[in-house]
């Protein structure tokens, strides 16, 4: 596993509140998302918020730019990497 975190100027582009699809039991979850753009690298990130998301949420307002602290870990299992990002 590798973990790093990333501290950069960040633009908000957007951020909502979803609904997960319904499981067997037809029960569904909320999370939130957020869109963010940093300039400095050219490159677009899109957060899943699963725990805290609404107090994350609140603390920034779209096309605002922030320093935003972001934890990446990269977890391969079985020949197969997921990412993992985390606000901090």
């Amino acid at each position: 596993m590798n973990n790093f975190i990333i501290e950069s100027q960040f633009l908000v582009l957007s951020k909502s509140i979803k609904t997960s699809k319904k499981d067997n039991e037809g029960k569904s979850k909320e999370y939130g998302s957020i869109s963010l753009y940093c300039p400095d690298t050219d490159e677009f990130q899109k957060i899943m918020i699963f725990d805290n998301y609404s107090s994350i949420l609140q603390r920034y307002d779209t096309m605002k730019k922030y320093t935003i602290k972001i934890r990446v870990s990269i977890v391969t299992k079985d020949g197969l990497s997921k990412t993992y990002m985390e606000i901090l």
